[in-house]
C-alpha cells in the first residue's frame, strides 16, 4: 500500500506542475513567454462554416475554405466564402500572439475587410472553431471547421450533387486524385464500400453505394487522405405538394436556378427595369437580394455552376452572359447567336456535372447547340439540326459523358425529336421522337431515364436511356419545363396552360399525384439541390413548394463539437443550415470532442433543450466548452504553476512536463481526469506565486526533482534504484540483534 500511495504522489506533483498549452492574463501580471512561440502549424486546406449578423441583413450564414502555407510566425493562404456574401474571394493571414491567442484578417477587396480569431484549436484532429468581426458594418459570428486535407497530396474542391440516393452518378472535383485504381478508394461514409468507378487527375466518378451514409466524401490514395468540404446527403427528400412562401422579383420570370448550397434561387426575367434582368433571391430572407439590369436582351434561361462561384444566362441577341454568383455581377460574355425569343426556352442551358462544359441552344429553327469551356470560354464543340428543327431544351447525362437534346418541329411537316450527343465532339446518335413541341428536359440521378416535356402534345414521355423505349402520359395543358428530385422518385411538371404543378411518380410508372394548385401560371422549376424544396417562377415571383422552415445552427465556446439532427439535415460541422417541414419536431444532438464539454443551447426560445419544433424559421446556438487543451493546441487558458516558477511556458523544464502530460498521462481516462481538475486549480495557485520571486524560487527547487526525473528518466530510474539499495543495506545493517546471537 505504501509504494502504490508513494506512485500516486508522485504522478500528482508532476500533473500539480505540468504547464499549459499556452499563455494568458495571469491576474493582471505579465505572463507572456521570454522567447517567442513557435506558431501551431496551420498548414492544409481547411473547410467549415459561418454564421454571424449584420446591422443591415440580419442573420448571415455560409461555408469557407482556407488554404494555408505556415511560415516561421505567419500563416497565409487563400480564402473562398460562399452563403451570404458579396465578395467570395480572399486573402487570410494570421499568426499566434505572446498569449496564445491565433488571429489575423481576411482581405476581400473591394469588400471591407474581416478579422478573426481562433477560441479552440486542435492541430493533431485537425479541427477549429473561433469568432469573427467586419469593424466596418459592425457585422460579427463564430466559425468552425476541420483540415480536409494536406498541401501536397489529393484535395477535393467540390461534389455534384451534394445528395442523391444510392445507384446516383457522384462527380468528385479536385487536384492530385490520379493514384492508380489499386491503391485509390472513395467512401461515403463509415459504413460504405468503397464506390470509386473511375479517377483522373481532376476527377473522380462513382455511383452511390448501397448503405451509403451521410457524411463527408473520404478519398484516400498513395498520396494521402482528402476529405470533401460539405457532406453528402443520402437520402435527400422529394418535396411535397404545399405551397410555401413567395416573393416578387420585380418583373416577369421566365427561369430559375438554384446555388449548390441552396441558399440563392437565380432568375432570369423578361421584364424589368430594362427590357430584361437576372435577379438573386434569398432563400431564407424570401426576397431578392439584387438585381442586374440586361439592357441589350432578355434572359430566356439561367444555370448555375457545381462550385458554387458562376451563374451563366442565356440572353437573345446577345448570348451567354458569365456572372459572379454573389450578387450577378457580369463578368464576361460567350458571344453567340441565340433566338429571339419566338420559342420560350427555360431549359436551354446546361452545363457539366464537372464544371467544365457549358451547353446552349439558340432556339432557332435548323439551329445549333454549342458546348463550351467554362475555364477560357473556348468553344469545345456545335452540334447542327437539319432544317426546321429548333433545339430548345438541354441537359447533361449524371456522368458528364453525354448530353442530350430536345428538337421542335418548326414547320409541321416532321417528327419532334430527342437527341444525345457527345459534347466533347458534338457527334450525335440517331434522334428519337417524341411529342409536339417539346421544350422542357431532365434526367434521372442514375442516369436511366430522360424525361420530355412536350407543350403542344401536353405529354410527358419517359425514354430508357439504354434501350430508347419511350412512354408517354398525359398532363397540364401546355407542360413547358421539368425537374426531377435527388432521390430519384419523382419527375415535376410545370405547365403554362394552367395554375397548377404536377409531380409523377417514377417509381410506379409516372402516375400522377394530385396537382398542387397555384394562385398564377408556373413557368419553369429547380429543386433545391438537397431536396426537400422546389422553386418555381410565375407571373408573380418566386414560389417555394414544399412548405418548410429553416433550422440555422451555431457554434460558440472555447471548445470545439459538432452537432447533428434527427431527422437529417443538421450535420454542424459543415452543414449548419438545414430546412424541414413546417412542424417537425427535430432533436439536435452535441458530439462535444474528447477535450471539450457540451455546455448548453441558446438562440431562441425553442432551443433552450435542443428540441425544437420548427414551425418557423430558428436559430440555434451550441456552446462548448474547453475543459483541457487538446496537445499541440493553443489556447489562451490561462497560466500554471510551472510556468509561473520559471517565467516562461517555453522553458526546457516546462517543455518536459508537457510532454509528460501529452505522452504519459493523456492516453488514459485517470489521467485525463486528473488533468482537468489540475487545469481548474492550478491557475489561482500561479497567481499567488508568480509576483513573489522568492516563492518562485521555492517552487523552482521543489520542482528540481521532479524536472531531473521527467528529463532524465534513465538516470533517475538508476539513481532511485541505487537509492533503494543503499536503503535495504541500511536496514540490515541497522536491524537490531536478538538476545544470545552470534555476532560472526
Amino acid at each position: 500500500m505504501s509504494n502504490r500511495s508513494n506512485v500516486l504522489k508522485t504522478c500528482a506533483l508532476v500533473l500539480l506542475l505540468t504547464a499549459c498549452g499556452g499563455g494568458g492574463d495571469c491576474g493582471g501580471v505579465d505572463c507572456s513567454p521570454v522567447t517567442p512561440r513557435q506558431p501551431p502549424d496551420l498548414s492544409g486546406v481547411w473547410a467549415g462554416a459561418w454564421q454571424g449578423q449584420d446591422p443591415v441583413l440580419g442573420l448571415v450564414t455560409g461555408t469557407w475554405e482556407n488554404t494555408i502555407t505556415q511560415g516561421a510566425t505567419l500563416g497565409t493562404g487563400t480564402t473562398l466564402l460562399l452563403g451570404d456574401v458579396d465578395c467570395m474571394d480572399g486573402q487570410m493571414e494570421g499568426g499566434q500572439n505572446a498569449q496564445g491567442t491565433v488571429s489575423g484578417t481576411l482581405q476581400r477587396p473591394p469588400c471591407a475587410a474581416n478579422t478573426w480569431a481562433l477560441t479552440a484549436l486542435d492541430t493533431s484532429a485537425g479541427t477549429a472553431t473561433g469568432s469573427w468581426t467586419q469593424p466596418g458594418s459592425g457585422a460579427q459570428g463564430t466559425l468552425g471547421g476541420v483540415r480536409i486535407a494536406r498541401l501536397d497530396g489529393p484535395r477535393i474542391r467540390f461534389v455534384h450533387p451534394s445528395a442523391a440516393a444510392p445507384g446516383a452518378w457522384v462527380t468528385v472535383v479536385g487536384e492530385r486524385l490520379d493514384n492508380p485504381a489499386a491503391t485509390a478508394a472513395l467512401v461515403f461514409g463509415a459504413a460504405s464500400p468503397p464506390a470509386l468507378q473511375s479517377a483522373s487527375a481532376t476527377r473522380l466518378l462513382a455511383r452511390v453505394p448501397t448503405g451509403a451514409s451521410t457524411a463527408a466524401l473520404k478519398f484516400s490514395g498513395a498520396a494521402g487522405v482528402a476529405w470533401s468540404p460539405t457532406s453528402f446527403e443520402t437520402a435527400p427528400p422529394a418535396p411535397a405538394l404545399v405551397t410555401g412562401w413567395s416573393a416578387s422579383t420585380g418583373g416577369e420570370p421566365l427561369s430559375l436556378a438554384v446555388s449548390p448550397d441552396g441558399r440563392k434561387v437565380y432568375v432570369a426575367q423578361r421584364t424589368g427595369p430594362a427590357r430584361g434582368a437576372v435577379a438573386v433571391a434569398h432563400v431564407a430572407r424570401r426576397g431578392v437580394l439584387s438585381t442586374t439590369v440586361v439592357a441589350d436582351g432578355v434572359p430566356r434561361s439561367v444555370v448555375a455552376s457545381p462550385d458554387g462561384r458562376r451563374i451563366y444566362a442565356a440572353v437573345d441577341g446577345v448570348g451567354v452572359l458569365v456572372m459572379d454568383a454573389a450578387v450577378a455581377t457580369v463578368l464576361g460574355t460567350i458571344v453567340t447567336p441565340l433566338g429571339d425569343g419566338a420559342l420560350d426556352n427555360p431549359q436551354g442551358l446546361a452545363i457539366s456535372p464537372d464544371g467544365a462544359l457549358l451547353a446552349a441552344s439558340d432556339g432557332l429553327p435548323g439551329g445549333t447547340v454549342g458546348v463550351w469551356r467554362t475555364a477560357d470560354r473556348g468553344l469545345q464543340s456545335r452540334l447542327v439540326l437539319p432544317a426546321g428543327q429548333a433545339p430548345l431544351g438541354v441537359a447533361f447525362t449524371p456522368d458528364g459523358e453525354r448530353a442530350w437534346v430536345v428538337a421542335a418541329d418548326t414547320t409541321g411537316l416532321q417528327s419532334s425529336t430527342l437527341r444525345s450527343f457527345d459534347p466533347a465532339t458534338g457527334a450525335a446518335q440517331a434522334p428519337l421522337p417524341v411529342g409536339a413541341l417539346p421544350t422542357g428536359i431532365a434526367v434521372t440521378p442514375d442516369g436511366s431515364a430522360v424525361f420530355v416535356a412536350s407543350k403542344a402534345a401536353h405529354t410527358v414521355s419517359r425514354v430508357a436511356t439504354a434501350s430508347g423505349v419511350t412512354v408517354s402520359v398525359p398532363v397540364s395543358l401546355g407542360p413547358t419545363a421539368l425537374a426531377v428530385s435527388p432521390d430519384g422518385t419523382r419527375v415535376y411538371v410545370v405547365s403554362g396552360g394552367v395554375a397548377a404543378v404536377q409531380a409523377l411518380s417514377i417509381e410506379s410508372g409516372l402516375a400522377v399525384a394530385p396537382a398542387a394548385p397555384l394562385a398564377s401560371m408556373p413557368r419553369a422549376i429547380a429543386i433545391h439541390p438537397r431536396g426537400g424544396s422546389a422553386y418555381l417562377t410565375t407571373s408573380q415571383g418566386v414560389l417555394e413548394l414544399g412548405g418548410r422552415a429553416m433550422l440555422t445552427l451555431a457554434r460558440a465556446g472555447s471548445g470545439y463539437g459538432n452537432v447533428s439532427s434527427s431527422p437529417p439535415g443538421i450535420a454542424c460541422g459543415t452543414a449548419c443550415q438545414a430546412s424541414f417541414p413546417a412542424g417537425t419536431v427535430v432533436t439536435l444532438a452535441a458530439a462535444p470532442d474528447a477535450y471539450s464539454n457540451f455546455a448548453g443551447w441558446s438562440g431562441d426560445a425553442d432551443c433552450s433543450d435542443g428540441q425544437v419544433t420548427v414551425g418557423a424559421d430558428l436559430n440555434c446556438v451550441a456552446t462548448f466548452a474547453a475543459r483541457l487543451p487538446p496537445p499541440g493546441a493553443a489556447s489562451g487558458v490561462g497560466c500554471f504553476i510551472a510556468t509561473a516558477a520559471y517565467g516562461s511556458d517555453m522553458a526546457p523544464q516546462v517543455q518536459a512536463l508537457r510532454d509528460f502530460r501529452d505522452r504519459r498521462l493523456l492516453p488514459s481516462a485517470p489521467g485525463r481526469a486528473f488533468v482537468a481538475w489540475y487545469y481548474r486549480v492550478s491557475p489561482p495557485l500561479a497567481e499567488l506565486i508568480r509576483p513573489h520571486p522568492g516563492a518562485r524560487a521555492l517552487v523552482r527547487v521543489a520542482l528540481a526533482p521532479v524536472v531531473f526525473t521527467v528529463m532524465q528518466p534513465a538516470i533517475a530510474g538508476a539513481l532511485a534504484l541505487a537509492g533503494l539499495l543503499a536503503l535495504v543495506v541500511w536496514r540490515r545493517t541497522r536491524r537490531p540483534r536478538l538476545p544470545g546471537a552470534s555476532a560472526h
